[in-house]
């Protein structure tokens, strides 16, 4: 049945019948508003499935016409096995980096559904199969492809200077399995010889293609067969990954004389927009004597002179009977690979193809083109006489376009408003939530003032009563209760000054002044700075490194720091020690200052809110809650960072991130 295919194929024609031809476009306009879903067709289910898939973009006329054909040929003649159709969007090469994984995916889903076969259509699926490391171990069929192509780009890839290898995809299907196909090769060397023997004082040659796959594999072919057999020829690109239509335009009018211009592929630009055919017309208009070949066929019914492509066959009942064939002999005998057909392609034969109109212009004689050359008077013939229905058709597709449109859009605008609301409702709750979180924090804070205020306001009251109605006290008793007074006088005050300082650092009123000091001398100031709070069964100490180390910094708010990380392990350690250290990191910009103590530490669950203001985790302590609060006010100020040591396990360890280097911007910024 081979032999009787490929006889056939040298004389079947690849112009459309104009039914066909009408019932194309309409199709196209259709699914142009719509996308792909996966298909199944009716056939003989208990042999397994054929899984067609197919790419969005590629030949989209051609390939929607012969889905549509092949599905009914499958039905109409009882092939053996259930067609379930699936399609890839392909629209350009913003995202042919996903175009693997969309392969990958869509085998996945039909994997354990009896597979028998895979049948591709277009080079976008083609290069995607193919780039998989693995495939299905069935055999797969290829239609609507060129034999030369290139695999899909890895991650790193930059996509606008994507210049890929080109492959024999034929030759490298028989490394991945069983494959046989239809493949198309474009005559590049055959055009361009044609080309200059039209032209002989040709001095560059021009190509143009498109943003899409096929755009990137035709340029990869155009400019190898450029280096290998034109050398001499200066090669100008007209690339739809770098310019828009209007870029184009520019380019090709600015071309200079004695130029040729080949067209590729044209479909898509750099900005995704879709464009018609007959948009090479515009592109071309502002050259009008440019000499213009086709490389697939596009502009040879208007702009192009002629070319050297592709005879295309879409006769899918062929098609489908040569599938039916390779897969009985494949499957002739499961388990003796003698009878497996290996992997083998058919090419489609190209001829030349001229415009009369064209020729005429330059005042070509036939006699001058290649044997078995083809002159067509007016390939537009058919479109003129449909031009009615076209039109009906195109109105029906803007309606439905604009109705999708307005749908689309009054979708987006109630999706964003009901974003907006639920957004809304949220910072309602959060603002409910601060509001709470504020009024507890406000009441739990008047409470403690109250408490700590009036504990040593009395203590001044009371014994200052007593020094002075007591007349017979001794002298060691009157020091006694005038050390109380001058104790919880300090205390008094020592609150009142936190409160104030708090507040002036929240609103950023508080004065920093930096001077470079001794690290070494500030820690031994600030241990020394306990004083008559220093308990005997506690060791105090200083641990640092041999060399001292010069920091720009407030020496009195990083005293401010320690002396209130100190004061607080002092609070909570009865015995053992307490430590004060200090380690310069230079490449992390930090100074780290650290007090280690052997107290009784403090709870995982409450760390995360040791630095909040009025936090306090012992009633019975004396003390506010605001000394950790501004520790971390002061640390924000300077760009650095206080936190709990969740490593240290002998009782807590609070650490001072200093940074080394101190922007006058990182100040309340």
């Amino acid at each position: 049945m081979i032999n009787i295919v490929l006889h056939i194929f040298d004389r079947l024609k690849g112009v459309s019948s104009p039914e066909r031809f009408i019932v194309s476009v309409a199709l196209l306009l259709t699914l142009s508003l719509s996308p792909f879903n996966s298909i199944t067709l009716s056939a003989q289910e208990d042999n397994g499935i054929v899984l067609v898939i197919s790419s969005y973009m590629s030949d989209y006329k051609q390939i929607n016409d012969f889905v549509a054909e092949l599905s009914n040929e499958a039905v109409k003649n009882n092939f053996p096995y259930t067609l379930m159709m699936d399609a890839m969007s392909t629209k350009g090469i913003e995202d042919i980096k996903n175009w693997k994984s969309e392969m990958q995916d869509i085998l996945d889903q039909h994997k354990n559904l009896n597979l028998r076969g895979v049948f591709l259509l277009g080079q976008e699926a083609w290069a995607s199969f193919l780039s998989l490391d693995s495939i299905p171990d069935v055999p797969f069929f290829v239609y609507n492809v060129t034999k030369y192509g290139v695999l899909l780009p890895d991650d790193t890839v930059e996509l606008s200077t994507w210049s890929p290898q080109l492959i024999d995809t034929e030759e490298y299907a028989r490394k991945k399995g069983d494959m046989m196909g239809v493949f198309t090769t474009y005559g590049i060397e055959e055009n361009i010889r044609t080309a200059l023997s039209l032209f002989p004082y040709t001095g560059q040659i021009a190509l143009l293609t498109d943003n899409t796959y096929a755009g990137v594999a035709m340029q990869t072919s155009f400019v190898n067969t450029v280096k290998e057999s034109f050398s001499e020829m200066n090669l100008i690109l007209l690339d739809g990954r770098e310019d828009n239509v209007s870029g184009i335009t520019e380019k090709v009018e600015s071309l200079p004389p004695n130029t040729v211009l080949f067209i590729g592929t044209w479909s898509v630009d750099n900005s995704g927009l879709f464009f018609l055919q007959n948009s090479i017309e515009s592109i071309v208009k502002g050259n009008p004597n440019l000499p213009v070949f086709s490389l697939t066929g596009l502009g040879m019914d208007s702009v192009a002179i002629g070319g050297y492509v592709p005879n295309n066959i879409t006769d899918a009942n062929l098609i489908l009977h040569i599938f039916e064939d390779y897969l009985s002999s494949y499957y002739y005998d499961e388990g003796d690979d003698t009878h497996r057909v290996p992997a083998q392609g058919f090419y489609l034969d190209n001829s030349y193809i001229f415009n009369r109109n064209q020729l005429e212009k330059y005042v070509i004689e036939e006699n001058q083109l290649p044997d078995d050359s083809k002159v067509v008077d007016d390939i537009m013939t058919t479109l003129n006489l449909y031009k009615n229905v076209l039109g009906k058709v195109m109105a029906i597709s803007i309606i439905s376009v604009l109705v999708i449109v307005i749908l689309a859009w009054s979708y987006y605008k109630i999706r964003k408003l009901n974003k907006k609301l639920k957004q809304n409702e949220k910072n309602l709750i959060r603002a409910k939530e601060q509001a709470e979180e504020s009024e507890r924090l406000k009441s739990a804070f008047l409470a403690n003032m109250s408490h700590e205020i009036r504990t040593p306001l009395n203590a001044i009251v009371g014994f200052s009563s007593v020094i002075c109605d007591e007349e017979d006290l001794t002298p060691e008793e009157k020091k006694k209760y005038s050390d109380l007074v001058s104790t919880n006088s300090n205390l008094l005050l020592g609150l009142i000054e936190d409160i104030l300082d708090l507040s002036r650092l929240e609103s950023k009123r508080a004065d920093f002044t930096h001077t470079d000091e001794s690290v070494r001398e500030i820690c031994e100031n600030a241990i020394l700075s306990i004083g008559r709070d220093k308990k005997e069964s506690i060791e105090y100490s200083v641990s640092y490194d041999k060399n001292d180390f010069i920091l720009r910094t407030d020496k009195y708010r990083l005293m401010q720091v320690l002396d209130n990380f100190l004061s607080n392990a002092n609070k909570f350690t009865e015995s053992g020690s307490i430590v004060l250290s200090y380690e310069v990191n230079e490449d992390k910009n930090r100074v780290y200052f650290a007090v280690s103590d052997t107290g009784c530490g403090i709870p995982k669950e409450q760390r995360k809110t040791v630095f909040d203001r009025f936090a306090k985790f012992d009633d019975f302590k004396q003390g506010t809650g605001l000394g950790l609060a501004i520790c971390k006010q002061i640390a924000d100020v300077i760009g650095g960072e206080v936190f709990v040591d969740e490593t240290y396990e002998n009782g807590a360890r609070f650490v001072f991130a200093h940074p080394i280097k101190i922007k006058s911007d990182d100040i309340y910024s």
